[in-house]
């Protein structure tokens, strides 16, 4: 059998010959044959694998970090496609979350070894917006206004993140949001409302503790308005994994969330700027096919 693998060149551009190299020897020493597709741009990967996917591409592999992963699942959500995660990313939030291994040559290894899990995702809507799918999280408010002062083509750049959080450090804005939780309203005065799929967001962030990618359900982490002073101990308890401890901090589950405010708001999806308010944001039970390891 012949797998396809997909790399994105701009993943870490500098070392693409060298990633290419190495994949092109572990798959000989595995005596396994696959096709590697250099890509170039994010439509042009979309476009591959949605003729893949148009196929019925029983398995495919990504190379590529979370950013690469938050667009390849726009086209393989609910096909019969199994995607193997290569994270050759930043922080490789969703292999994290489903234990694929970090090393390239057992991850790699997965593409033909791996079994099938149906994996759950999120997905948001707008007014006049039809969807899109997130690994990891959406929302508005702090988080939401930080990606869209780091920019939104989905590269690092620690200087814009830098002066992103310190600009939204000075300022300190509170948003007013109407939320509904399955039905059940929520109002109140919020520093961010986040809508996780995945435990870890962004920089290897545990904001969600409790969210789990095959339980049916999105975690809803809810931060009420912080006072400046408040910034730097609630940001130690969340690298704690201990969030969910703060005395300002309300967590929900739920199916589907519906995000309104007074003005406009920002949205987020993963690492992007997405939309504005009003938003409606719903689980995805099992709705990706990813290899991970048997046992």
């Amino acid at each position: 059998m012949t797998y396809t693998i997909l790399l994105n060149e701009r993943a870490g551009a500098s070392r693409f010959t060298a990633r290419l190299e190495q994949l092109e020897a572990l798959l000989k020493d595995f005596g396994q044959r696959a096709d590697i597709i250099p890509t170039a741009s994010e439509v042009e990967m979309r476009e591959r694998l949605r003729e893949l996917a148009q196929k019925n591409t029983p398995r495919v592999a990504i190379v590529g970090g979370d950013g690469t992963l938050a667009q390849a699942v726009q086209e393989l959500a609910y096909t019969d496609t199994a995607i193997a995660v290569l994270p050759l990313g930043t922080y490789n939030n969703f292999a994290a979350a489903l234990n694929v291994p970090s090393d390239l040559l057992a991850a790699l290894r997965l593409l033909w070894e791996g079994k099938v899990q149906e994996t759950d995702l999120g997905k948001v809507q707008g007014r006049y917006f039809d969807g899109h799918y997130f690994t990891e999280a959406a929302g508005s408010g702090l988080f939401a206004d930080f990606v869209a002062l780091n920019g939104t083509d989905g590269q690092k750049h620690p200087l814009r993140a830098l002066y992103a959080a310190t600009r939204l450090f000075l300022v300190n804005r509170h948003y007013p949001m109407q939320l509904s939780f399955d039905g059940q309203p929520y109002h109140d005065s919020l520093s961010m409302c986040l809508v996780a799929n995945s435990y870890r967001i962004g920089m290897a962030i545990p904001v969600a503790s409790g969210a789990r990618m095959n339980d049916g359900k999105l975690n809803v982490v809810v931060i009420e308005a912080l006072e400046r002073r408040e910034w730097i101990s609630y940001a130690k308890t969340t690298l704690a994994q201990m969030l969910q401890t703060c005395p300002k901090v309300k967590v929900f589950t739920a199916s589907e969330i519906e995000i309104r405010a007074p003005v406009n708001m920002k949205v987020h999806c993963d690492d992007r700027f997405l939309i504005r308010t009003p938003v409606t944001i719903s689980a995805q039970p099992k709705a990706l096919k990813v290899l991970v390891p048997s046992v």
